[in-house]
């Protein structure tokens, strides 16, 4: 019997939900206004939002002409940016489920690989929240700032108590090393 992957039924279901509130969220023509649907997408998705941030990087300060096309389906090349990302956090959250469902056991951790990952989740974590504190100008920002900060909360929790695991107890083979001796 096969049991549901969440590393894949996960970033299906949220880059659909993301796409159709971009589309419920398409921006009118006023600057200032940033539609509700889209404050929503983005405190859903807000790890997914350093995305967004590629083509400025790819681009540097030449103008948006310079891209092909400044839409694709219906979508600017920075929510297409925006919707990869939600593949990408949404893959892992998943797989970190999966993983969680199917082993019990504190000892499968990799060390070298947790000492790496947890300090960078606690960092993006440290990221949401500034991010977070910049976004509360006004009311109308309070649930993208809301779900931006319950990320950062759910990232910290799960960075320190990866840490703790990983300083707690050694992996598995440090663990036969001290039974050979």
């Amino acid at each position: 019997m096969h049991k549901l992957r969440l590393a894949i039924v996960l970033p299906i279901i949220q880059v659909v939900i993301a796409a159709i509130l971009l589309r419920l969220g398409k921006r009118p023509p006023v600057a200032m206004f940033v539609p509700t649907a889209q404050r929503i997408n983005w405190g859903l998705n807000a790890p997914a939002l350093l995305f967004r941030a590629v083509p400025v990087f790819v681009a540097g300060r030449e103008p948006a002409s310079t891209w092909p096309s400044r839409s694709v389906l219906g979508f600017d090349v920075s929510d297409l940016f925006f919707l990869v990302g939600v593949i990408v956090v949404w893959f892992l959250v998943g797989r970190a489920l999966d993983r969680r469902r199917t082993s019990k056991t504190a000892g499968g951790h990799r060390s070298a690989t947790a000492l790496v990952a947890h300090p960078l989740l606690l960092a993006l974590a440290g990221l949401l929240f500034y991010l977070g504190l910049l976004e509360r100008r006004s009311y109308l920002d309070l649930v993208r700032t809301l779900l931006m900060w319950i990320w950062s909360a759910s990232l910290i929790f799960v960075s320190i108590r990866g840490l703790v695991r990983v300083l707690r107890h050694p992996t598995a083979t440090n663990q036969t090393a001290k039974i050979r001796a």
